[in-house]
């Protein structure tokens, strides 16, 4: 969205400032007020387009993904600071507590995206051939909202697909690329089986050998 570039800018030169009053203990209120209302303002716009761009990557990895292993998988978006709370009242509350450790605590630029199946965070119960995979998936999720959205066919670049990842799912994520419209260029060190849909190039000693 063209317009998010601006908010982003504009709320971290508002974090700054607020920042930098904090780090010298100042207790004005008048001297908060002007930042932290374009630290909320900015955040409101921030936060609204990550959440949208997220659902809709939520929402295509599901309909592409959602059937392999159970429909237990989840991408949720956390907006850095708690959910239930209007922004600036929590930035009002919270001022005391960052003014002791001299920066703003919470906000959009502690946002983050969780990956979770059957309500566990991957990065706690997935292999690293399983996040591999399921990554991935992600990537090819989002490739197909930025079709979607921007009308452009985006190009996939994958390094080494076979890595970390088994017989099964490296077919598995090769066969779904080739089903795609995407253009995509693959690396492996392994050899692979040629078809009508793929056009395989020999490197050697840095040369292209076709």
């Amino acid at each position: 969205e063209p317009s998010y570039l601006m908010s982003w800018k504009q709320y971290f030169k508002a974090l700054r400032h607020r920042n930098i009053l904090l780090q010298k203990g100042e207790t004005k209120e008048e001297l908060y007020r002007a930042w932290e209302a374009e630290m909320v303002k900015s955040s409101v716009s921030i936060t609204a387009q990550r959440k949208t761009f997220i659902g809709s990557i939520s929402s295509r990895f599901n309909q592409f993904f959602g059937e392999q292993g159970g429909n237990n998988k989840s991408i949720t978006y956390k907006q850095g600071w708690q959910e239930d709370i209007q922004y600036d009242e929590y930035l009002f509350k919270r001022r005391a507590e960052d003014q002791q450790k001299g920066y703003t605590k919470y906000g959009a630029h502690q946002a983050d995206v969780i990956f979770t199946d059957g309500g566990e965070q991957i990065k706690k119960t997935y292999s690293r051939g399983q996040i591999k995979l399921y990554i991935n998936q992600v990537l090819m999720s989002q490739a197909r909202v930025i079709e979607e959205k921007g009308r452009v066919q985006p190009i996939i670049l994958m390094d080494d697909y076979t890595a970390e990842l088994d017989i099964n799912n490296s077919e598995y994520l090769l066969s779904w690329l080739k089903n795609q419209e995407f253009q995509a260029f693959i690396t492996t060190t392994e050899a692979q089986k040629n078809d009508e849909n793929t056009t395989v190039f020999h490197v050697e000693q840095g040369k292209i050998v076709k």
